[in-house]
């Protein structure tokens, strides 16, 4: 069996991590999903949807450094 590229790899941790995110039902478990995959991808659009959704004023509050 062949296993799994880095890539390959991180791309399902992130998308396995917003999964959870997006089932959770308490914001703040939703906001801690998402902050999990914004480590690993800084600009993972889902987890940025989300916090904006769940934590966020304004847009500045969930932009990238």
């Amino acid at each position: 069996m062949q296993s799994l590229s880095t890539r390959t790899q991180f791309t399902f941790i992130v998308i396995v991590v917003m999964l959870k995110a997006w089932r959770e039902r308490k914001p703040e478990q939703r906001i801690v999903y998402a902050k999990q995959a914004l480590e690993e991808k800084s600009d993972y659009v889902p987890a940025l949807l989300l916090m904006a959704e769940e934590d966020c004023n304004m847009l500045v509050d969930v932009s990238p450094a």
